[in-house]
């Protein structure tokens, strides 16, 4: 099972034999299913779907969406035509200009997703594995290894802040 990234273009998101994502207007998307009926996604998902990520389990049929500046998490089970888990809310700073995400996708483990708040793995099935609400503004993933997750962050000076988290549950290693 892998999660792969399915980009956006001319409003639509091709998803394999599952079927289509359709951006239907500016706040606005439709998931159009192959096996079910189509879905009509939340305003506030819908509206974000541009700037985000989408990750598509192929095996299982599952959508995963990671939002860049967004507040909302959703995966859907393409299958069955509803939602993997109820929408998630992450913490998010007021001001959108200081928002940001970054999305990696490691093989046999799945999506690290980062954002100014927020830490959080998602298994390659597009559920999560773990989550840590933090301070992470300045932090990036500077890589993956068998001793874990490494972050790095730096300041004007030069100086930099590393740190390990664990791949089982996210926590502190250093």
């Amino acid at each position: 099972m892998t999660l792969n990234v399915v980009p956006v273009s001319g409003g639509l998101a091709r998803l394999g034999s599952w079927g289509t994502l359709v951006l239907t207007g500016a706040r606005s998307a439709l998931l159009r299913l192959t096996w079910t009926e189509d879905i009509e996604l939340p305003e506030a998902v819908s509206a974000e779907i541009p700037g985000g990520v989408l990750l598509l389990s192929d095996e299982p049929g599952r959508l995963l969406f990671l939002p860049y500046a967004g507040e909302l998490v959703v995966a859907y089970d393409l299958k069955q035509g509803e939602p993997v888990y109820p929408l998630v809310s992450i913490p998010r700073n007021p001001d959108r200009g200081l928002r940001m995400a970054v999305v990696r996708v490691f093989p046999d483990l799945g999506a690290i997703f980062l954002t100014e708040a927020t830490l959080a793995c998602f298994r390659e099935d597009c559920t999560i594995a773990w989550r840590h609400d933090e301070d992470f503004a300045g932090w990036t993933i500077e890589g993956i290894t068998l001793q874990g997750l490494h972050l790095i962050a730096g300041d004007w000076a030069g100086r930099e802040q590393c740190q390990t988290r664990s791949l089982v549950d996210g926590n502190r290693l250093d």
